[in-house]
């Protein structure tokens, strides 16, 4: 995937507020099961919790998107009744590609710990849309998106919500953070302590936050089959190659830019061929390693022996390897060129060379 700098970055859900998202037909809908929403409720808890380092961050799987192409000064017109509306329709439409599962399960935890909150991000779905004459949930007259808000207004029963699959699980999503925030509170008050919302809201909006991954490409479904279908996930090696290869950290001529991007990615996939070799990958590592690519080895041992010094803050979870990349080329983007960004890969390739 082709992508810039400005195109891949860490995004908090306080930076979402206000944002409109697209669904596309394409995906599936909304599938979470209840125990997926309380291990990310229960998993962001003890992230809130625990002792943190004032910019430690709790990171979410990518949200891979496109914007999408709308006439912004038609619906400011037809739609804008005020200057907040007008605002979030500047900000565009973007197209979710991949992540649209979390990002519907953060709309609706929002909507039960802050039922009157006015400036959510907006969700829009291709499906359960009543302006789709096609639509499975035409009969009723609402889609997801009217449904979200019905929900956020209490204003669901259980034969609507029964009425269709989408609608069925973002009920028991809705039902099962309103009881995890029930239990919370029980929990605490047994312990002498009370429940700090304030607090609580604060480390969702502000300290979690998607890997933003916006991509150019003109066939958004042709990489949402390579994200999901084909089974390739945007991982951290992917990720950090996303990084090497932007074009705005190179100052030269097109065909120079695009030379470079080969070169480099000539040489990354030579290393991972490298390390697909069995016999030379059991010399170095031993049995186990599941990740799709095997030069993210490389990248996590970098990260162990911190080769690019110290960064603060890059967490401990399964995406700590990338945040530790995108800290350091974040550190140094004042002095990005492409000597640099040959410089940097190399240490990437001496590094490699000492198993070699």
């Amino acid at each position: 995937m082709d992508t810039n700098q400005d195109k891949l970055k860490l995004t908090s859900v306080n930076d979402l507020m206000g944002m409109n998202f697209y669904i596309p037909s394409y995906q599936r809908g909304y599938r979470w099961k209840t125990h997926q929403v309380t291990d990310l409720l229960d998993d962001i808890w003890e992230f809130h919790e625990k002792e943190k380092k004032p910019n430690e961050i709790y990171c979410v799987q990518p949200l891979v998107v496109k914007r999408k192409e709308e006439d912004i000064f038609r619906k400011i017109k037809e739609e804008a009744s005020n200057l907040s509306e007008i605002i979030n329709l500047i900000k565009g439409y973007w197209e979710v590609i991949d992540g649209q599962q979390r990002l519907t399960t953060f709309y609706i935890i929002l909507s039960c710990l802050l039922p009157n909150l006015q400036n959510k991000f907006n969700l829009e779905y291709a499906i359960r849309n009543p302006q789709n004459r096609m639509s499975a949930n035409s009969d009723n007259g609402i889609g997801s998106k009217e449904f979200l808000i019905k929900l956020n207004r209490y204003e669901i029963d259980n034969e609507l919500a029964s009425s269709n699959i989408d609608f069925y699980h973002m009920y028991n999503t809705y039902n099962e953070v309103n009881k995890w925030i029930t239990r919370k509170k029980v929990e605490l008050k047994n312990i002498g302590k009370e429940f700090d919302l304030e607090s609580f809201v604060n480390t969702i909006t502000n300290r979690v936050k998607f890997i933003w991954y916006e991509t150019d490409e003109p066939d958004p479904i042709e990489v949402f089959i390579r994200l999901n279908i084909g089974k390739i996930s945007l991982t951290d090696s992917e990720l950090i190659k996303a990084l090497f290869l932007n074009e705005s950290n190179y100052n030269e001529s097109a065909s120079a830019i695009r030379l470079q991007q080969i070169e480099i990615a000539s040489e990354w996939d030579k290393i991972e061929r490298t390390l697909r070799n069995e016999e030379f990958w059991l010399f170095i590592h031993d049995l186990g390693w599941e990740k799709p690519t095997r030069i993210e080895w490389i990248f996590d041992m970098i990260v162990q022996q911190k080769l690019f010094g110290e960064m603060q803050d890059c967490g401990n979870d399964n995406h700590k390897t990338f945040r530790y990349f995108y800290e350091f080329f974040n550190k140094n983007k004042k002095n990005i060129t492409s000597e640099w960004i040959r410089d940097t890969w190399n240490e990437v390739k001496k590094y490699f060379m000492i198993f070699h």
